[in-house]
């Protein structure tokens, strides 16, 4: 057998994780992350979830109303959110061929959950920090060993554990969503009528319902587990939530036909009827909601660029910001030496067949987490026109990307690797200073335009 060929060797370099996954899994969710409507539904969940937290800490009594039940609606919104951004993020996957679905999706959903949430566990555990909401301010929580252990691992509800710190009660609920969510979508993409995720939710909900019904345990107390059926309906209270998110994502593509302005007013509408409604049974209430907005937002267009939508957005890409920790894993390959922190990112060996003279110059060094291209393009989904993503990428893109990358190598000093990786941390464009003597200025709107002008 001969010597490995070019490409090869770079692939083999570049195999952490190719930066045309990222692009996959960003188009896919251009339908999601460039929605206006999805960003107010974020920005709602994260305001509601914030007001909970501030009117409990200060002590705010409102009335007879219940405070608790903003947060626990903010985070119903975030649970129908979730299920269907990732449902995008899947199908992208799903298109590569050969590729399994269920390790690389918990890998990388692992790494945004539990490095952030060790970390906080740990910290609140062995300094005794006081994480325990109440009126008026943080309470100490009675620490044990099964208590820190239940945190650690994100099983805080399949042991009856108070969840140390508060505000990670909700973690378990998504990491078990996500051991589902890849079976869900193979299931739900062999049906091709959207109105089957509308039978299967109802189909859920009413077993529920049954199941408590027959065995004689509803309302479901707030103590402990008195039989089986019971311990089932508990850990799965909060699935009937989860679930509209994979419906909107059924129906994402229908035509829309409900003004734009109407949205925010639905929403504000979905919260009004749920406090007012919520009272003994706040999470049974709020799936019927859940199932409302996971239907509801495939109707209203999308909303125009105006103060609000500025706003939304703003507020929905800063609670992003953790989930940069997916990039975690990556560093091991630097470790290795296989990788750096600043570097051309990773390819596919059929793109690098294509450009090949210029991957010839660019092996020289080896591949990074971030680069110029990767502050430029933080939004790359929003460059894509109707049609084959995959042309559209080689054609306007990658040029572009590869234009910048070959600059940033023959001139590149350690203060400006420091620079790429200080704004990357904070989520910042490229610096100016980067497009002198380009063809473009990716750090301004003529961006855009130049790929509207050159989309055929």
């Amino acid at each position: 057998m001969g010597p490995p060929s070019f490409a090869g060797r770079l692939v083999r370099a570049f195999s952490a994780r190719p930066a045309a996954n990222d692009r996959r899994a960003n188009a896919a969710e251009t339908a999601t992350t460039s929605s206006a409507n999805l960003d107010l539904l974020r920005a709602f969940a994260v305001l509601l979830v914030a007001g909970f937290h501030l009117v409990k800490f200060f002590n705010w009594r409102v009335a007879t109303m219940r405070v608790t039940d903003f947060g626990l609606l903010g985070v119903m919104f975030f649970f129908v959110h979730t299920p269907l951004v990732l449902m995008f993020s899947l199908e992208r996957q799903s298109a590569g061929a050969g590729t399994s679905l269920f390790l690389p999706f918990m890998v990388r959903r692992c790494f945004r959950i539990y490095p952030l949430a060790i970390l906080l566990v740990t910290f609140v555990f062995l300094f005794r920090i006081p994480s325990d909401l109440q009126f008026g301010g943080f309470h100490l929580l009675r620490q044990s060993a099964g208590n820190f252990l239940a945190n650690l691992f994100l099983v805080q509800n399949v042991t009856r554990q108070k969840a140390n710190p508060g505000v990670l009660w909700s973690l378990p609920l998504e990491l078990q969503m996500y051991l589902v969510l890849p079976a869900l979508f193979v299931f739900f993409s062999r049906l091709k009528a959207a109105w089957t995720a509308i039978v299967f939710w109802w189909i859920v909900v009413a077993l529920w319902f049954a199941t408590g019904i027959f065995a004689g345990v509803l309302p479901l107390s707030e103590g402990g587990i008195r039989s089986p059926a019971e311990a089932l309906l508990k850990f799965t209270r909060f699935g009937p939530c989860f679930l509209p998110g994979i419906v909107a994502y059924k129906y994402w593509r229908q035509p829309r036909f409900l003004p734009a302005f109407l949205w925010p007013l639905f929403l504000a509408l979905c919260c009004s009827v749920f406090l007012w409604r919520s009272a003994g049974e706040p999470v049974e209430t709020g799936w019927f909601l859940c199932f409302a907005i996971g239907v509801g937002m495939c109707f209203f267009r999308e909303s125009r660029k105006n103060a609000l939508t500025r706003a939304t957005k703003r507020i929905a890409r800063y609670s992003y910001g953790i989930y940069k920790l997916d990039e975690l894993p990556q560093l091991v390959n630097v470790l290795r030496g296989e990788m750096r922190f600043v570097g051309v990112r990773p390819q596919l060996e059929k793109h690098v067949e294509i450009f090949r003279a210029e991957y010839e110059e660019l092996l020289q060094s080896p591949p990074g987490i971030t680069d110029l291209a990767t502050l430029t393009f933080r939004h790359e989904e929003r460059f894509f026109h109707p049609g084959s993503i995959e042309e559209q990428y080689v054609k306007k893109i990658m040029p572009v990307k590869l234009q910048l990358a070959l600059k940033y190598s023959r001139s590149r000093t350690p203060r400006s690797d420091l620079e790429i990786l200080i704004r990357t941390v904070l989520g910042l464009g490229a610096p100016s200073a980067a497009w002198k003597d380009a063809k473009i200025d990716p750090t301004s709107q003529s961006m855009t335009d130049f790929f509207s002008r050159n989309s055929s």
